[in-house]
């Protein structure tokens, strides 16, 4: 664990360089096959599993996960954004 932010990472290299680097409140920086992404973890469990898959090379796996959970985490908050709505329209409605 780095003293200086709190970071620590983990690096496959194989024809490219793939890298972990997980911040102590689970903010990540990911950088697969030449690409980074920025990815918020939601639990240890979460940033392990990613660690594992890293080491076992299955970097397409990683890649399917950030983008589901991306998709579920876009479309959860924009089922929060209507969801006030639609409450306020039932209730005047009624």
């Amino acid at each position: 664990m780095d003293d200086e932010h709190g970071a620590f990472w983990v690096s496959v290299v194989t024809d490219d360089k793939n890298v972990i680097e997980t911040n102590k409140d689970l903010s990540r920086s990911i950088i697969l096959q030449g690409q980074e992404t920025k990815y918020q973890a939601l639990e240890w469990t979460e940033v392990e599993e990613f660690y594992n898959l890293l080491l076992l090379e299955k970097f397409d796996e990683i890649v399917k996960k950030i983008t589901n959970a991306d998709t579920m985490r876009c479309c959860c908050a924009a089922l929060y954004e209507v969801l006030p709505l639609a409450v306020l329209y039932t209730n005047a409605v009624l």
